[in-house]
Order: structure tokens, then C-alpha cells, then sequence
């Protein structure tokens, strides 16, 4: 895995390349294809926030194309694609042979995600070298992972269940006591051995605390008065410090610009092409004295 701090620092300074029919696919396709946090149910409630999965068409395919040049800057990285072949009259078996031979991908057939008579779709972990020459073949369509393609439907619901109430015009007193962290787990798309992922660590935090520092909804002094980031096996987990250090207490203009930074926060770490899923990192919660039962992270339906 490599990449620089200079490659993670400069996600949003990035040049939009021309658009590309293949290199695109419409929100109302994808809905049809998979769900994630760009066509959950829950895209009403980050309307108004600057960062964050709501988006129109035109936006979406501006993030894709974004997507494509930091995809491309880290050329030898994998990250996760959509491929999906639309070859008429053919199987979803016949489909696949097409796209393995047409754009020398290896198992492509492992991670199908639809198979219906328009169109067979998968996603694969790919690098750049290969996804962009796949992208012009025939009949075929490739698009990178976005940030917010990345991230379950559940995940936001789960990560930010009191903007709900906030948005129903609910005092945050009565839903958020400041006993609830934001916790956030990031999957590294390839195995990583621990030297290498300890650099991956130091230059993502680097590049969060320069996204922190450039957001105006983070208001706190640092980063790291407000947020914990670590690492554990392949994934890294961005919490807020403890399930008790709430930055808002019950004032609902804070919380709103807390929920935006957390917001600019995945955006940003996401958008890397080492990263392939985002989860809300449950808690573990012990039930009794004596039970011994606990419950923690769970797979939203994402990557």
C-alpha cells in the first residue's frame, strides 16, 4: 500500500477530468443496483448540511469523476468499483466471461451484486491501471466508490439518530444527554501488515486534522480535543473521545455544527482509495452484571 500525505491532503484541490458515459452511472440506476448512503431513505436529513451523502444528479456525477482523479493519483492502490455489463441476450455467467476477457480482471464473479436480464453487475477491488481501460470497453460500465457510496444507509442512521428528532424541532435535552459518542470504523481494502498500516494511521490522521482545521463546523480548538483516531486489524475507528464527552451538551446550534464536522470528517477519509466500506461502530454494551452478553460493530448492508 502507498501513497503520500500530500496525495491524502489534496482530495478536495483535485481537477475534474471531461465526463465519461462509462465512467458514470445515474442515482436513480444505482438505487436500482445497490443501496448506500447516497440513495438511503435517510438522505433528507443532511439536505442542508455542507458535507455529506444528499446529493443532485449533477453533483453525483462530479463526485464520481472526483473520484476517478484520486483514484488515479493513487494509481497502484485497490479500490472498490462498480463493473456492470449490459450485453444483450447473454447470461449473467456469459457476462462475466465478457468482462474478465475484455478487462483482464481475475474473479470478477465473486462479489455479484445484481443479476437481472439488463444488466449483471459486481463489485470489485481494483487499481486504476485496470479499472480505467476497463471502463471504455463495450457494453461495459465502471465507477469508483465515493465516499458516500461507501457508506451504509444504516450507518448514518445509526451514527446521527438524534438529527432525527433535531430536524422534528425536538429540544436536543429530550434525545441527546451527552452520553452518545459518534463512531465511525474505516475497512481497508487490502491486507496491510502493521508497519505499513501504522504509516496509513499517521498520514490519515494527518490528513483529518487538516480537514478539521479547513471546516468551519469544527469548532473546538484540535481535532484531538473532540476525536480518537485508531487502528485495529484492517480498519481504522474515528470516535469521539468517550461515550461521556459530548462537545454540545444540550445546545442545539452546537450539535448541528458538531454533526457537519463528523460529516466533513468521513467525506474526507473516505473519499481515499485504500478505504472500501464505512460502518457505525457500535458500542459494546453489556446487558446485566452477570450475563456476560454484549453486542458491537455489525455490517450495515455496505461494502
Amino acid at each position: 500500500m502507498r501513497f503520500s500525505i500530500t496525495a491524502l491532503a489534496g482530495a478536495y484541490a483535485l481537477a475534474v477530468p471531461s465526463t465519461r458515459a462509462d465512467r458514470l452511472i445515474s442515482l436513480d440506476v444505482l438505487d436500482s443496483i445497490i443501496q448506500t448512503s447516497v440513495t438511503s431513505e435517510y438522505l433528507s436529513w443532511f439536505e442542508d448540511f455542507t458535507y455529506g451523502p444528499y446529493a443532485t444528479s449533477a453533483a453525483f456525477a462530479t463526485f464520481l469523476e472526483s473520484q476517478w482523479t484520486s483514484n488515479g493519483q493513487q494509481s497502484d492502490e485497490l479500490a472498490p468499483y462498480l463493473v456492470c455489463d449490459t450485453t444483450p441476450d447473454k447470461s449473467g455467467y456469459e457476462r462475466k466471461q465478457l468482462i474478465s476477457s475484455q478487462c483482464e480482471i481475475a474473479g470478477i464473479g465473486e462479489n455479484v451484486v445484481q443479476n437481472i436480464i439488463e444488466r449483471t453487475c459486481y463489485i470489485a477491488a481494483l487499481t486504476f491501471g485496470i479499472a480505467d481501460p476497463c471502463s471504455g470497453g463495450e457494453n461495459v460500465t465502471v465507477v469508483p466508490y465515493t465516499s458516500w457510496m461507501k457508506v451504509g444507509g444504516n450507518t448514518l442512521a445509526n451514527g446521527f439518530w438524534a438529527l432525527k428528532n433535531l430536524l422534528s424541532q425536538t429540544d436536543i435535552a429530550d434525545v441527546y444527554d451527552g452520553d452518545v459518542a459518534d463512531r465511525f470504523m474505516f475497512y481497508i481494502c487490502e491486507s496491510t501488515p502493521l508497519q505499513e498500516m501504522n504509516r496509513v494511521k499517521a498520514s490519515a490522521q494527518e490528513a483529518l486534522e487538516q480537514t478539521y482545521s479547513n471546516t468551519d463546523e469544527c469548532q473546538s480548538p484540535t481535532f484531538t480535543d473532540i476525536w480518537n483516531f485508531s487502528q485495529e486489524n484492517r480498519s481504522l475507528q474515528l470516535h469521539t473521545i468517550n461515550q461521556q464527552s459530548s462537545p454540545c451538551g444540550t445546545d442545539d446550534d452546537c450539535y448541528m455544527a458538531h454533526i457537519g464536522c463528523a460529516l466533513a470528517l468521513i467525506e474526507s477519509l473516505a473519499s481515499y482509495p485504500f478505504v472500501c466500506g464505512v460502518e457505525y461502530d457500535a458500542p459494546v454494551v453489556t446487558l446485566g452484571d452477570d450475563d456476560g452478553i454484549g453486542f458491537g460493530t455489525f455490517n450495515d448492508g455496505g461494502l
